[in-house]
């Protein structure tokens, strides 16, 4: 019999916001996951007599801290290693204006084609018809009108919606086939080891900013 054929796509963006939620203390409890394997993510949402056949991974540098983006290329170079697809967007620098009395404007930065990254990879292999369940891990309302589109062309085509831990995807669980709860049994079976050793056998090191 032949196996069900299972893509993951995940918003990095929408997940790592998830992660950095700060709760009533201020801190932030799962913040430690950003140390993840997304492969092994994946896996937890794919069932027997099925077969993970592809993980894309969405996200973006913030360019305007060479720290920031430092740590994001280590966590990269792992999934890479790991057979993920990473897609990279970008962060557009932005003008905006406070909210408060004081009205003063100030710069910072919108990740941008996250959304229309997903949108093309995901609706390009239901055309294909290259899955039979696709996974979207992500809680990302605006990406509503690709799980609804990817349903209609290839509507023997399941998708499963999950959303990132302590958030909810209500309007994408609206249009899904299934809906899932990321767990914290599921980011403490993909955690990645504090070293990681690559298959060209060099290492990797957790930066200590994530411990």
């Amino acid at each position: 019999m032949q196996q069900i054929r299972v893509a993951c796509f995940i918003d990095g963006f929408n997940v790592y916001h998830a992660l950095m939620e700060p709760d009533a203390s201020g801190s932030a409890p799962y913040a430690r996951y950003r140390w993840i394997d997304y492969r092994k993510l994946a896996e937890r949402y794919v069932s027997p007599g099925e077969e993970l056949i592809a993980v894309y991974y969405f996200t973006a540098y913030a360019t305007w801290d060479e720290a920031k983006a430092s740590r994001h290329r280590t966590l990269v170079s792992v999934q890479k290693d790991r057979g993920v697809h990473v897609v990279l967007g970008r962060y557009r620098p932005v003008t905006e204006q406070c909210r408060a009395v004081c009205r003063q404007k100030y710069r910072t930065y919108r990740e941008k084609r996250t959304d229309v990254n997903i949108a093309i990879q995901l609706l390009d292999m239901a055309y294909r018809h290259a899955y039979d369940r696709a996974i979207l891990i992500s809680g990302d309302s605006d990406l509503v009108p690709v799980v609804n589109h990817a349903r209609l062309v290839q509507p023997e085509g399941k998708i499963t919606v999950v959303a990132p831990v302590g958030r909810s995807a209500q309007a994408l669980w609206n249009m899904a086939n299934y809906r899932r709860d990321m767990k914290r049994a599921d980011l403490n079976a993909s955690l990645l080891p504090h070293r990681v050793v690559l298959a060209d056998g060099s290492t990797v090191d957790r930066p200590r900013e994530w411990a």
